[in-house]
């Protein structure tokens, strides 16, 4: 059940990513995600924090299920986190 160092390890390499200029938006799709534990949001806002401040042009999107409102309700505080990079679909 403890997810969270899997995805720490996925999202760790992608602010190198940002950096190289490989990629400049990320679209993270959890439509059919009917769970997140509160240890992977708080991992997906600590990710987000990290780089949130080196370059403004760099986009985070959740794509949600509006059926599923925990979605929008758990990752709305990341947005609000970095309102200029972070979005919510």
């Amino acid at each position: 059940m403890d997810t969270t160092p899997y995805l720490k390890s996925y999202l760790d390499p992608l602010i190198r990513d940002f950096q190289a200029g490989i990629v400049d938006a990320i679209e993270f799709d959890t439509g059919q995600l009917y769970l997140m534990s509160s240890s992977s949001i708080s991992c997906f806002a600590t990710w987000v924090k990290s780089f949130m401040n080196m370059r403004p042009e760099w986009r985070v999107t959740f794509k949600t299920n509006p059926n599923l409102s925990w979605q929008r309700r758990s990752l709305d505080p990341i947005r609000r986190l970095a309102e200029h990079t972070v979005s919510i679909e």
